[in-house]
């Protein structure tokens, strides 16, 4: 994971959607989103994992939490939840934790989502915003929007890839 880094910077190398337009809510300089990596021999696009509902790309409230609604579904979800081995959910959560236990893979430390590092997602949190959602640093499932303006840097902020395989 790569810490101190800008929302805006990683746009302008085309490393946030990955989907060869200009994105779904870009800012700034319009900058075709194509960032691709060779890994022995296997191409694959690099971009920003999605942090909220594949139905709600934006997320008008300025609410953070463990596992708030508007997460459930997400490709972070569906993809960090099983690597993890902790509980998923805060003991004040009342959502029921349906993955709990079953995995015994990373530690939030292992996949630095905790220790104060907070991941920039792709979405915005409304139309025109510069405000992302961000997730990780209280734990895996927690989700903050308030934080992550796209043009500052901020030594927690940080970004983790997702190599998706095209070729």
């Amino acid at each position: 994971m790569a810490i101190g880094i800008k929302w805006q910077d990683l746009y302008q190398r085309g490393m946030v959607f990955g989907s060869d337009d200009y994105g779904s809510h870009p800012l700034g300089t319009d900058t075709i989103q194509d960032a691709r990596i060779n890994i022995d021999g296997s191409v694959f696009r690099v971009r920003l994992l999605k942090g909220l509902r594949p139905d709600n790309p934006y997320d008008y409230s300025t609410s953070a939490g463990y596992h708030p609604e508007s997460t459930w579904g997400s490709e972070w979800n569906n993809l960090l939840y099983p690597l993890h081995n902790g509980i998923h959910f805060n003991s004040g959560n009342n959502v029921a934790n349906h993955l709990m236990n079953i995995f015994d893979e990373l530690t939030e430390a292992e996949m630095k989502l905790r220790n104060n590092n907070w991941t920039f997602c792709q979405e915005a949190i409304s139309v025109g915003s510069t405000m992302r959602c961000v997730r990780g640093y209280y734990g895996i499932t927690y989700k903050n929007n308030s934080y992550g303006t796209i043009g500052n840097t901020y030594a927690s902020y940080g970004y983790q890839p997702c190599f998706e395989l095209i070729q």
